[in-house]
């Protein structure tokens, strides 16, 4: 019997109504759904996100990293990306030190973001990328060394900016 594989589940009877149940995943923050998944792996399947606390991506140019996976931590080549599955939820830093046009390839893959540091080097930032990484609000470090721009090419302001990140007490 293959453990990875859920073809033997069975479903989990719990003792509160399932749409107790249903809901309690819904709202879950990051940190409880952490404890459920260690649970029980009928839950997992019911509300299926890899749940990611820091995430760095690196390429082949950058020094001093190396992949590895530390607890919900995860450092990862950017050649490696295409491994991920579309079902990220990032709850505590992004860093991203490769060299590419843009941020796509990274944040089509995240579901739910809730990051408190952000730092890209290297990359091109979209209004678009921006906006999902930041719909939480609860960025306090952001670090960016291009300009975000619209689609049209032009600049985000930096009055604008600011208004998408309150609660931001360091920016570079």
């Amino acid at each position: 019997m293959n453990s990875t594989k859920f073809d033997n589940f069975l479903p989990q009877e719990f003792s509160f109504p399932k749409p107790l149940i249903l809901y309690i995943l819904e709202n879950a923050s990051s940190y409880l759904l952490k404890k459920l998944n260690k649970i029980c792996k009928y839950l997992f399947l019911k509300r299926n996100f890899a749940i990611i606390d820091k995430l760095l991506i690196f390429d082949e140019t950058t020094e001093g990293y190396k992949e590895s996976i530390s607890g919900y931590d995860l450092t990862l080549n950017v050649s490696k990306l295409d491994q991920l599955k579309n079902n990220l939820w990032i709850t505590d830093e992004l860093r991203a030190y490769y060299s590419a046009p843009n941020l796509s390839s990274i944040v089509n893959k995240i579901v739910k973001c809730d990051i408190k540091l952000l730092n890209v080097f290297e990359n091109d930032v979209t209004f678009n990328e921006f906006k999902i990484l930041t719909a939480s609000g609860n960025i306090e470090k952001i670090s960016l060394r291009n300009a975000i721009q619209y689609s049209d090419g032009t600049n985000l302001a930096l009055d604008d900016l600011l208004l998408m990140i309150p609660k931001a007490s360091n920016i570079r």
